[in-house]
């Protein structure tokens, strides 16, 4: 008989094995629409390698271009880790790219590893698998197989997560640095963190200082120290400067929400499944957030809320607004575990099956228009 470890095992390399198949069906589908090596308006044509080409595209070119060649301004709008882990593997661009898929497969299997494990311990084992399957053929799923940060990113939030719930905290400190080498997301990580801090010793009756909460405050010192790296090299402060480059600016969190939700009533570009997607995945963080903020971890509520609200103030300058939320919320676990928690609810299987079968074929539909280099988040 197997043992619930090696049966949470089987679990995920399933799960991860058929998405990975079916999300690659689906993108090199798309590969096959659009000709290859053709100019991508506003993006990057990718790898000269047909089969490496589908996973670099859009973003892409910086990660390979840092590992290549290092920094200019405009790249400093992204964090080293991934582009470091991937230096070793220049100066052809193929080579790269081959590594980039593979540290992101890897670290999107570990990450779904860890959610369960997470899931079984504060939502149960049902909601936890159906958190697994959710988040595994989310309608971004796409980016975990790409030359991007995100599984990444997503890895080392959920190990820092696990190590902090385990209470060490040295460990969650030094983990949580790391994610923030890899996004801007270190003061929210550090926040999420201090509200883990908070409730673990508010539980037991402890006092909130004790020498091990200076690790809480690393990833907001990384994010500093990345900063204060390129003003140092480039003469500026150059994150929000970089952002500008790719049309984005400050605006009021709601702002971006309400430009598309009337764009979309107009129909004044079109009603597009890109544009629903994202203005859905926006407004749907703060629904789940308030209807199961007894039932999520506050750590990850606050990841996620965090995550979305830097997104939302400093939106993209041009429709859809809310452009990259849907992929965002790929790295904050809370919401794979709202939407799986959402899923249980309805008691008639057929309407459970509805919701699995319109989840596979949306996330299907994302990968193919992804294959063909649509930006789509």
């Amino acid at each position: 008989m197997l043992s619930t470890r090696s049966r949470d095992a089987r679990f995920v390399v399933l799960v991860w094995v058929v998405s990975r198949a079916w999300l690659a069906l689906c993108a090199y589908a798309g590969h096959r629409m659009h000709p290859f090596l053709a100019p991508v308006r506003g993006g990057y044509s990718g790898v000269s390698n047909w089969w490496l080409n589908v996973w670099t595209t859009y973003d892409s070119t910086y990660f390979i271009e840092i590992a290549q060649r290092g920094y200019r301004p405009l790249t400093t709008a992204f964090f080293p880790l991934y582009p470091l882990l991937l230096r070793p593997f220049g100066p052809d661009e193929n080579d790269i790219a081959l590594a980039g898929i593979l540290i992101s497969n890897v670290a999107f299997l570990i990450a779904l590893a860890i959610l369960l494990q997470l899931g079984k311990a504060e939502l149960g084992e049902h909601a936890a698998r159906r958190s697994t399957l959710v988040l595994a053929f989310f309608p971004s799923a796409i980016y975990s197989m790409a030359v991007y940060t995100d599984a990444l990113f997503l890895m080392l939030a959920l190990l820092s997560f696990l190590a902090a719930r385990e209470k060490r905290w040295a460990a969650a400190g030094l983990i949580a640095g790391l994610a923030a080498l890899t996004r801007n997301a270190g003061p929210v990580l550090t926040a999420a963190l201090a509200v883990e801090w908070v409730v673990q010793r508010r539980r037991v009756g402890q006092s909130l200082m004790s020498p091990s909460v200076v690790f809480v405050g690393v990833p907001v010192l990384v994010f500093v120290a990345v900063q204060l790296y390129f003003s140092a090299r480039f003469g500026r402060v150059t994150l929000l400067a970089a952002q500008a480059s790719f049309g984005r600016a400050p605006s009021m969190p709601w702002t971006p929400i309400i430009r598309d939700v009337m764009d979309v009533v107009r129909s004044r570009h079109g009603i597009s499944l890109v544009t629903l997607l994202n203005v859905g995945a926006s407004c749907a963080v703060f629904v789940i957030a308030w209807i199961y903020r007894s039932r999520l971890a506050a750590r990850n509520l606050m990841l996620m809320c965090g995550v979305m609200l830097m997104q939302l103030s400093y939106s993209r300058t041009w429709p859809p607004y809310t452009i990259s939320s849907l992929r965002y919320v790929l790295s904050t676990p809370a919401f794979a575990d709202g939407l799986a928690l959402m899923s249980v609810t309805p008691r008639s299987r057929v309407v459970q099956l509805g919701f699995a079968i319109i989840g596979v074929l949306t996330c299907g539909t994302m990968a193919l228009l992804f294959g063909m280099k649509a930006f789509i988040s």
